[in-house]
């Protein structure tokens, strides 16, 4: 996806919004209104840190 965004000349950002789109509607329904990069980064932290957590219930 980022070769088609250097290709076209479009922005990363223009191109993963619509997928970021309802996670971001999600967010905003808690009180949080995120950009495209926010919620990227804010979801891919959750992600980490569940992970992390399951991780770490398993090895015990």
């Amino acid at each position: 996806m980022i070769e088609y965004a250097i290709v076209s000349g479009k922005n990363f950002l223009t191109l993963i919004e619509p997928s970021l789109m309802p996670l971001q509607e999600l967010y905003a329904k808690i009180g949080l209104n995120l950009s495209v990069v926010e919620a990227g980064v804010v979801s891919l932290i959750l992600i980490a840190v569940i992970i992390g957590s399951l991780f770490f219930m398993l090895s015990k």
